[in-house]
């Protein structure tokens, strides 16, 4: 959780710097994208339920707060980077695009300790399952 706040307060102050250069071009102008770079596991329309409804809004740091607020808690993402970029030379509209890090992925389950338990008993019980984003709340959840 602390990273968290720290990488939201570090994006927070890199975009402060970065609006003082550029006067902040993109407030106020509509959302006409939203991209991602960096996606190895976590499946673009996975992320479309979060990302949709900003689509076409009018673009506040509010807003964009919200919407990073709602993009780190899905706990897919160790680090999400977020930049501006004009849809056209005049700047009429902006597509916000996430550059992110995701949280590593399970590859292997491995039970300790089980004595009379079959694995595919354990396995059909727990909710984490391979190829799943690491979530230290399910983790714990299933131990």
């Amino acid at each position: 959780m602390r990273k968290q706040i720290i990488v939201v307060l570090l994006t927070f102050l890199a975009m402060f710097a970065f609006g003082q250069q550029t006067e902040d071009w993109y407030v106020g102008k509509p959302i006409k994208n939203i991209t991602f770079e960096g996606l190895k596991h976590v499946k673009t329309t996975e992320l479309e339920g979060i990302t949709d409804p900003y689509i076409g809004r009018i673009f506040t740091d509010s807003l964009f707060w919200e919407l990073q607020g709602r993009l780190y808690a899905l706990e897919y993402f160790d680090m999400i980077s977020p930049s501006a970029i004009p849809v056209d030379q005049s700047g009429s509209a902006v597509i916000l695009k996430f550059k992110v890090k995701e949280k590593p992925v399970i590859s292997r389950i491995e039970f300790e300790g089980n004595n009379g338990i079959r694995r595919n008993e354990l396995l059909d019980v727990i909710s984490t399952k391979t190829d799943d984003v690491v979530s230290q709340i399910k983790i714990r959840a299933d131990e």
